[in-house]
C-alpha cells in the first residue's frame, strides 16, 4: 500500500489531496516545509519512505522548494538510489519555465504541477510515477 505525505499551508489543499489519496493508500500530512523534512526524516529512521510527497512551493518558514532540497540530501546522504527515493511532486500557482525549472532541476522534484491541482492531474501523476489512479474515475471536475 503507498504512502503519501501532502505538504501545504492551506488546510483546504491539504484535505482536498488527502481526499484522493487516501483510498489509495497512508497519507500524512504537514503544514510547512520544516514538518515535511521531519516527516520525511522520522519515516527513514524508522525504515520506510514516502511513495510520494505532494509539497506546495509557497509556504512560510521553510519553503518547498528548500524542503525539496532537503530531503533529495537526506536520501543521499542515507545512500539511497533512485529506485529507493520518494517521488516529490512541487505544486504551486507559478507557471513560468525559470520555477518550472528551478523545482525539477535545481531542487530535485520530480513532478510539477500547477494551481488549480484538478482530479485528472492527480490521477495522470500516480499512474505515471507506477501508483495506482484508477480509482479515482468520476471525481475529475473537482480542483482547489
Amino acid at each position: 500500500m503507498p504512502r503519501f505525505l501532502v505538504v501545504d499551508d492551506s488546510s483546504s489543499a491539504r484535505r482536498f489531496l488527502q481526499g484522493i489519496l487516501t483510498p489509495l493508500g497512508e497519507c500524512d500530512m504537514a503544514a510547512s516545509g520544516m514538518e515535511a523534512v521531519l516527516s520525511v526524516a522520522r519515516a527513514m529512521e524508522d525504515g520506510w519512505r514516502y511513495d510520494a510527497i505532494f509539497m506546495d512551493i509557497m509556504m512560510p518558514e521553510v519553503d518547498g522548494l528548500t524542503a525539496c532540497r532537503k530531503i533529495r540530501e537526506m536520501e543521499a546522504a542515507a545512500g539511497l538510489d533512485f529506485c529507493d527515493i520518494s517521488r516529490i511532486v512541487v505544486i504551486s500557482c507559478l507557471s513560468d519555465s525559470g520555477h518550472v525549472l528551478d523545482a525539477q532541476f535545481e531542487s530535485g522534484a520530480d513532478v510539477y504541477l500547477t494551481k488549480p491541482v484538478e482530479v485528472g492531474a492527480v490521477q495522470e501523476v500516480l499512474r505515471n510515477l507506477g501508483l495506482s489512479g484508477e480509482q479515482l474515475i468520476g471525481m475529475d471536475g473537482e480542483e482547489f
